[in-house]
Order: structure tokens, then C-alpha cells, then sequence
């Protein structure tokens, strides 16, 4: 089946290897992409050393090309970012050391990049899932410390229109903990999908259980779980963009290629699955596979930047969706 969906590559990013679990939004009007983490030296197999990254980079037209405007409070990625009125909110992650509970506000002032604290997540998290449902952040899953056997299934949300009131929990997820989750929203719904939770392996270590499940949570109504997805899809650009009724869940990591050695990982499939609340439709596939990177909705279309397109490695590349009639 082939998509109608029409895809655009943009400028790529001034990273050359591209990084993964980048901060996302948009400023004034202009896609800003920052943080996240790549492997610049060499790549894990070669023994190279993972970095993260402070870099704040914009774009003020499809067009044109990408600036460096400002740098993070510190290198982090893997948290989540949303788009608010005035800024750009980014909110726990991580760094090579720890987790972080911190929140911020990006704003533009006087033509420089200004950071506000605001109230921070009850614990540190990274490798989470995210959305805004109306003034809602949402935050699902993830994973408290970079050597957590264990994953979250807790979710937390903050009133954007009223950051003093801080963070409070809804109802966890019923199904598994999970990282890495998609996640998006329809109308006064939160969707989740996929993920993987996490156990210890022989050595100590977390080992990943793909998981294909899909839930949605309304305020009147809880959560209830849906269809399952044809196969997992961990770490898909999030949140998941909407696409007519229901949310698109572009590539993601379903594990079945995790015994390939990476240097000859043939990286991840494209195929593009729609969740609705009445099921899952396939929707064909996509020109790309980027996994682990945040999807912004910016002029009339979705974008995709960078990420990750097989285990260790990054594209610097940048997509744009749309969909005809929207």
C-alpha cells in the first residue's frame, strides 16, 4: 500500500553525524532543534565515546538555512520538549552522569535565547514518551537512572498556562512499564503505543521486552487498551503526529534486527502504521527511518529532525510530512 502522504527533505541539520533524542519546537515562528547525542569521533564499535550535546540550532523558513543561536543550560537530550505560547518547554533528560528532574522555559529576548527555570518533574527521567493534550504537558514512562534495570509506567502532566502549580500525576499506564514509548493525542484523548520495558539480563544490565501494546487515556474515561500494533515500534519520532483521525507511528525499533552486529545493522524498517481508536490501518512507508527524535508540528506540516537510523548512528537529515487537505 502506498502512502498519500507527501514528504519533503529539508536542511539538514549543522551537526554532520546528526544526533538522536533532540529537544524540539518552535520559537517565534521558527523550528528550533537542540541537544541530543551522538557518537562524533567514532562509532560504539569502533570504541567511541557517546556525547552529549548543548547546541541550539533554528530554521526560520523551510527554505532557508540552519542557524546557531544559543546553547542548552547543559548538554541533555532524551527528555521531552513542547511547544507553548511564548517558548519552548524542555523537561527532564539526561546527560553521560545522571537523569535529571529539571524543567525550563526557552524564550527569545532582545534577540537572545533566555532559559526560566520552572518547577521540576517529581523524579529525574529520560527516554520517556510525550504529548500536549489542549495546555497539557504529558509525560509517560521512561527510566530514572541511566542504569535502571526497571522502567516507569507513572505519567505526569503540568498546566502550561500555569507553571506555578507544577507537575501532577494521572493514572498510570495498566499495561506494562515502558520506555521509549509513542505517544500523541486526538481530541481530548492521550494515546500510548509501544515501548519497551525493562528487566535485568545476566550481567546486571538492562535487557529490552519489545512491546506492541497501545492504550488511551480520556479524563472521563481512564485508560483502555486498543488493537495492538503489527510489531513493536520502540522509540518512534514523538509525539506521534496526527494524521486525519488518528496518530502516525513513523519506523520505530521492533528488535527483530538487535542480534545484528551494528556495523552491519541495515537499520530500521520506514513502514508507517495509523493508530485510531477503532484500530490500526498501515499507511505504506516512508522515505526515511528515523527513531529517537521529536516530531513538530510547524507550518501546516510534521517535521522530523535528525535522529537516529541504526544502532550508534545518527542522519543529520530532515524531513517534513504533510498530508493532502490538511
Amino acid at each position: 500500500m502506498e502512502t498519500l502522504l507527501q514528504f519533503r527533505r529539508i536542511a539538514d541539520i549543522p551537526n554532520a553525524r546528526g544526533v538522536a533524542a533532540p529537544f524540539a519546537g518552535v520559537l517565534n515562528t521558527a523550528l528550533v532543534v537542540a541537544g541530543g547525542a551522538n557518537f562524533p569521533k567514532a562509532y560504539p564499535w569502533e570504541r567511541g565515546a557517546k556525547v552529549w550535546h548543548d547546541r541550539i540550532y533554528r530554521l526560520r523558513e523551510p527554505d532557508a538555512r540552519w542557524e546557531t543561536i544559543g546553547r542548552l543550560p547543559q548538554p541533555l537530550g532524551y527528555g521531552a520538549s513542547f511547544t507553548v505560547d511564548g517558548g519552548v518547554v524542555i523537561a527532564g533528560g539526561s546527560d553521560s552522569g545522571r537523569h535529571y528532574t529539571s524543567c525550563w522555559l526557552m524564550t527569545e529576548r532582545g534577540g537572545q535565547i533566555v532559559f526560566e527555570p520552572l518547577p521540576s518533574l517529581p523524579i529525574p527521567i529520560a527516554n520517556v514518551g510525550f504529548a500536549k493534550l489542549g495546555n497539557l504537558l504529558v509525560v509517560v514512562g521512561g527510566q530514572e537512572t541511566p542504569a535502571s534495570t526497571a522502567a516507569s509506567k507513572r505519567v505526569f502532566a503540568m498546566d502550561s498556562t500555569a507553571f506555578g502549580k507544577g507537575w501532577f500525576e494521572l493514572p498510570p499506564l495498566p499495561g506494562p512499564a515502558r520506555i521509549l514509548p509513542g505517544v500523541g493525542v486526538v481530541a481530548d484523548s492521550i494515546f500510548v503505543c509501544s515501548g519497551a520495558d525493562l528487566h535485568p539480563g545476566p550481567d546486571g544490565k538492562a535487557v529490552r521486552k519489545y512491546l506492541r501494546d497501545c492504550y488511551r487515556y480520556t479524563g472521563f474515561g481512564g485508560w483502555k487498551r486498543l488493537a495492538d500494533l503489527p510489531k513493536a515500534a520502540v522509540a518512534p519520532p514523538c509525539p506521534l503526529p496526527q494524521i486525519a483521525d488518528g496518530l502516525a507511528v513513523f519506523s520505530g525499533d521492533d528488535g527483530s534486527r538487535a542480534w545484528i552486529p551494528q556495523p552491519v545493522h541495515p537499520g530500521f524498517d520506514a513502514d508507517i502504521n495509523l493508530v485510531t481508536s477503532k484500530g490500526i490501518r498501515a499507511l505504506g512507508s516512508a522515505p526515511f527511518a528515523h527513531v529517537t527524535t521529536t516530531a513538530v508540528a510547524w507550518r501546516g506540516s510534521w517535521v522530523i529532525p535528525s535522529g537516529e537510523i541504526r544502532p550508534g548512528v545518527r542522519t543529520p537529515a530532515v524531513w517534513m510530512i504533510t498530508s493532502p487537505g490538511e
